[in-house]
């Protein structure tokens, strides 16, 4: 909704007010609207344009994307349509978190949302005021800094342009509309996030910090405000999660504001534009649900002093069902926007975009309920027509092929084969990626030349890498490969190979992966591999030196940011269980013992 595209030649110019009426070429970039990959339409329409000084113009930008036919056969408790109705979005950038379904600072994933996309945040050290220092993942020039105890994020782009987001003025959710709550227990460092009207032990935490403000470099800035109607208490006198919330306004720098309004969406009988999941008890919730109960209807623009009206626009919407299995089930009616006016102060209107949908003698071979007709403000009609193809050059087999003994194991959209021949001495390790077709990667022309145990062969999987660990035969070493997907490459690994000294040929060795990180060890020594994959520098890194384990036989593995060993001295009659975990913002592994028992 914000651009920085704006050009110093008019910083002396008073700003103007550029609305979709003055856009001649509208109907004309409708081609360029096709997403030529998927076959989507992909329409941006700007509605509002504040220019102004510095690289802090305003755009109100709303965009309509056609993939929507599982949506529309989709009941309301599950896919319910937004504030602009079916396939319509007004994105404005946050910076979201993925907790991964815990509490735990831990665990969390860090996103910039923007222009409806987003963008991981990758943790880069700390600085001396205690920030947290970010870069994105496709590396952008930028100085990104997170403030824990004020829960604010502060972005300084190349040019210049400061970005806030967030930043609470107490220890009450409600008294702060910048951030998105949630509720846990456990206190500050707990992570247990599930469903309980129990209030003992909450704490409140961030799960998105919206955009408060942006400003130039010479101090001048936009505002933002939200509105979090939607906020539920969770138990009675329990913190509040938000539930949903809603720009409300936003203010150009030379104080004209633009503010959003909204209407209740329809929940009867007859029409259930959403669904509470889950019904609270006597008014008092348990879980933290997530949905919008609000539409946009209309969005005005007014001048800073007198507070006037300068024009609105007024967003109308009809409610249809689609859904062939029942068009009278309540679950099912959609909001669908079907025409925008702008509206001077005295309320008389210019003809503005009326746009038609497919919700009328639909069958199965129609695209039912996507966008049909637009018709521009200056009377020109752009029209969709969609039609089923069959995707070529795709296919679900591919033969494979190898010499030797083979092995298999699968990941989220790839496979991994070995083929081990004893008489030659050779591992290939070869690939398959799926994306449409079959794309194969082989790790090395002609393989790797190994005398190895075949029963010592695994091989770990995650979403991204994988870890192929094996025993020599000729001398006694662990050899570990770790291999990652190549960012931008679909099909293309790169890989690392290490290597761990056995304490005999016969121990038995241990190969585990977390999150981001390959572990392992063997039986007989306290020696232990920990590797933790660095986006940054797009390699990995040795962060075992300083972990040392009581030699003895060992039962390993791991998940999420943590991984667990099992250690029994049969000389000693000794056993124990530690449990080491990552803090990915201190690049640190802490050990915990989780139990211990030795015999008399």
């Amino acid at each position: 909704m914000v651009s920085s595209n704006y050009s110093p030649s008019t910083l002396s110019q008073l700003p103007a007010i550029q609305t979709f009426q003055m856009d001649g070429e509208g109907i004309g970039n409708i081609p360029n609207a096709v997403n030529l990959f998927r076959g989507d339409v992909n329409l941006p329409l700007d509605l509002i344009s504040l220019p102004g000084r510095g690289d802090l113009d305003v755009k109100v930008t709303i965009i309509y994307q056609s993939n929507i036919q599982n949506l529309v056969d989709t009941w309301n408790v599950e896919a319910p349509t937004g504030i602009l109705g079916l396939g319509w979005s007004m994105p404005y950038e946050m910076i979201a978190i993925d907790n991964r379904n815990t509490g735990s600072i831990y665990d969390n994933r860090y996103y910039l949302v923007s222009g409806g996309s987003a963008n991981r945040l990758y943790q880069d050290g700390i600085a001396q005021d205690g920030a947290w220092n970010f870069e994105t993942e496709d590396y952008k020039p930028w100085d990104i800094k997170y403030y824990p105890k004020e829960e604010k994020w502060v972005i300084i782009k190349e040019n210049g342009i400061k970005q806030i987001y967030g930043g609470k003025k107490d220890s009450f959710p409600e008294n702060n509309q910048y951030i998105q709550w949630g509720v846990k227990w456990g206190g500050n460092n707990g992570n247990w996030i599930d469903s309980t009207t129990n209030i003992s032990g909450q704490e409140s935490f961030a799960l998105g910090w919206n955009l408060a403000e942006i400003q130039n470099t010479w101090g001048e800035k936009v505002t933002f405000s939200y509105e979090v109607v939607d906020a539920k208490e969770i138990g009675r006198g329990g913190y509040e999660y938000t539930q949903a919330p809603y720009l409300t306004k936003i203010t150009a720098l030379d104080g004209r504001t633009i503010t959003f309004n909204y209407e209740d969406k329809q929940y009867d009988n007859q029409i259930k534009e959403y669904q509470i999941p889950h019904e609270s008890s006597s008014n008092i919730h348990a879980y933290q649900d997530k949905y919008e109960t609000k539409f946009l209807s209309s969005i005005e623009v007014r001048e800073e002093a007198s507070n006037s009206l300068l024009f609105s626009l007024q967003f109308d919407y009809q409610l249809e069902n689609v859904y062939l299995n029942d068009l009278n089930n309540a679950d099912f009616y959609k909001r669908y926007l079907t025409g925008i006016t702008q509206k001077n102060p005295e309320g008389e209107s210019l003809p503005g975009y009326k746009f038609e949908y497919y919700t009328k003698d639909i069958n199965n071979n129609i695209h039912r309920g996507v966008l049909k007709q637009i018709v521009y403000p200056a009377g020109g009609i752009a029209t969709f027509n969609y039609e089923k193809k069959n995707l070529i050059g795709t296919d679900k087999k591919t033969t494979i092929y190898g010499q030797g003994i083979p092995r298999v194991w699968f990941g989220n959209d790839y496979v991994v084969v070995t083929y081990y021949d004893d008489n030659r001495g050779n591992l290939d390790i070869k690939v398959y990626s799926w994306n449409g077709n079959w794309i194969d990667y082989s790790a090395s022309s002609g393989g790797f030349n190994f005398k190895l145990d075949i029963d010592s062969l695994q091989v770990v999987t995650q979403a991204d890498f994988f870890a192929l660990s094996f025993k020599q035969t000729n001398q006694n070493v662990m050899n570990v490969y770790l291999f990652h997907q190549d960012m931008g490459r679909f099909g293309q690994w790169s890989y690392e190979n290490y290597f761990l000294d056995l304490a005999a040929s016969d121990v038995q060795t241990h190969l585990a992966v977390g999150s981001n990180f390959v572990v392992f060890c063997a039986s007989g020594k306290g020696d232990l591999g920990l590797y933790v994959w660095n986006q940054q520098s797009k390699n990995w890194d040795n962060r075992g030196e300083n972990i040392t384990i009581d030699q003895g036989n060992y039962v390993l593995d791991a998940f999420g940011n943590y991984f667990t060993i099992g250690i029994y001295d049969a000389a000693a009659k000794r056993c124990e269980m530690l449990l080491y975990y990552q803090d990915e913002i201190y690049k640190n592994w802490t050990r915990q013992r989780h139990c211990y028992y030795q015999s008399s």
